[in-house]
């Protein structure tokens, strides 16, 4: 990993795909977890 600054482009672009891949765990967790691990859950 570089220290090197990332421009806003870059940095929005790589927060999307986290969402993305978040909203997808969350989505998938609704439907095959326990009730306890999907209260954990903010979304």
């Amino acid at each position: 990993m570089s220290n090197k600054p990332i421009s806003l482009k870059q940095a929005l672009y790589r927060a999307g795909l986290g969402i993305s891949l978040f909203t997808f765990i969350s989505k998938k967790a609704k439907n095959e977890c326990e009730t306890n691990l999907n209260n954990l859950n903010f979304v």
